[in-house]
C-alpha cells in the first residue's frame, strides 16, 4: 500500500466533511431526501478520515449517490417563479 491511498481517503473524507456540514448548516428549508444525502455524505467524511471505518466508506459512497440519483429523478419540491 502506497502512501497515495491514504492521503486520497483523507482529502475526499475532508471534502466530504465539509460538504455535509454545509448542507445541515442550511437544511431549514430543504428537502427530506436531501437532509438525508447530507448525513450520509457526513457520515461518509467521518468514515474515510478515520482510516480505520474507511471500508465503510466504501458502502456509503454508493448509498449517498443513490440518494443524489433519487433527488434529481424525484419531481421539484420547489415553487418556481417566472
Amino acid at each position: 500500500m502506497s502512501i497515495t491511498f491514504p492521503t486520497t481517503l483523507v482529502i475526499g473524507g475532508a471534502m466530504d466533511l465539509m460538504l455535509g456540514i454545509q448542507l445541515l448548516r442550511d437544511s431549514g428549508h430543504m428537502p427530506g431526501l436531501a437532509k438525508t444525502f447530507a448525513v450520509v455524505i457526513l457520515t461518509n467524511g467521518i468514515c474515510s478520515l478515520s482510516l480505520i471505518f474507511s471500508g465503510l466508506s466504501l458502502i456509503l459512497f454508493p448509498v449517498a449517490a443513490l440518494i443524489l440519483a433519487l433527488m434529481f429523478l424525484r419531481k421539484p419540491e420547489v415553487l418556481e417563479f417566472v
